[in-house]
């Protein structure tokens, strides 16, 4: 069951369109699934949560470096202009701002946890691994380099 948010589904895709490297909207439908499952069982408000799951790496279109941040201030105002109350859009962007693995900030609430566990849960396994080979080659890495003699 998808609690109505106040993204669709076809806007999410839009805002991933052309995104790579592992973070792109099947990454954030995966992560959407998961997210939703965690909070009913854990409790958690569904619309912030699945708001901020749907949103979480819009700041990846600029890069990776600080995309949370990014994705929080444009989750603000993506939100604001759609006349959410402010509580729901702090919440939101929170969410995002909060959802990377060791990088600031911690996530302060439940919602914020549960989308930064989903991100995580999706980055483990043969999706993991997956998203580690795409997002490597997204960057030019070689998949193997001779050693040097």
């Amino acid at each position: 069951m998808i609690v109505a948010v106040p993204i669709t589904v076809e806007a999410a895709r839009a805002l991933y369109e052309g995104a790579g490297g592992g973070h792109d909207f099947h990454h954030v439908w995966r992560v959407v699934q998961l997210a939703e499952r965690i909070a009913r069982a854990e409790g958690a408000d569904p619309e912030i949560v699945l708001a901020a799951a749907w949103l979480h790496d819009i700041g990846e279109s600029r890069g990776r470096a600080d995309h949370h941040l990014r994705g929080a201030a444009m989750a603000r105002e993506l939100l604001a202009t759609g006349g959410r109350p402010p509580g729901f859009v702090e919440a939101v962007a929170h969410a995002v701002e909060a959802h990377r693995f060791r990088v600031d900030p911690a996530p302060r609430t439940l919602e914020a946890r549960v989308v930064s566990d989903a991100d995580k849960l999706d980055a483990i396994g043969a999706i993991g691994v997956a998203r580690a080979f795409a997002y490597a080659g997204a960057q030019g890495t070689a998949l193997w380099v001779a050693p040097l003699d």
